[in-house]
């Protein structure tokens, strides 16, 4: 049987025994939830103390408490990115480094350069 408004004539005292026992059925569970010594707040607080107090939660329990500090404050990572970037900084300057020392010894073994590079320097100061 379907449970809705209809026009039949042969269905208006179901359809209205339904309504009337619905709400009744509304009245009585409307009483039921006012009556509530403790307010929402108060019983969210006392449970959210008794999973405390208790420590009957376990599986609710952050994963962050199971790991150690290194990893839960992601030092690991720290400590990589630090690592990478003195490492790429060490790298640059010993490839300068390296570099000058190589054009340092091209010099010192082709004296003729050296002569052309210091002969042009100084031509370069007399224009200036």
């Amino acid at each position: 049987m379907s449970r809705r408004w209809t026009t039949n004539r042969w269905n208006k005292g179901h359809t209205f025994s339904f309504v009337y026992r619905y709400r009744e059925s509304a009245r009585s569970s409307k009483i039921i939830l006012q009556e509530q010594p403790v307010s929402a707040l108060d019983r969210a607080v006392f449970w959210i103390e008794f999973v405390i107090r208790h420590r009957i939660a376990p599986h609710m329990q952050s994963p962050l408490a199971d790991l150690p500090s290194l990893y839960s404050l992601h030092l690991d990572f720290i400590l990589l990115c630090l690592l990478v970037v003195i490492s790429a900084r060490v790298l640059f300057s010993v490839t300068v480094y390296a570099g000058c020392w190589f054009k340092r010894q091209l010099l010192a073994s082709n004296p003729e350069e050296k002569k052309n590079n210091d002969s042009e320097k100084t031509q370069s100061k007399k224009k200036q």
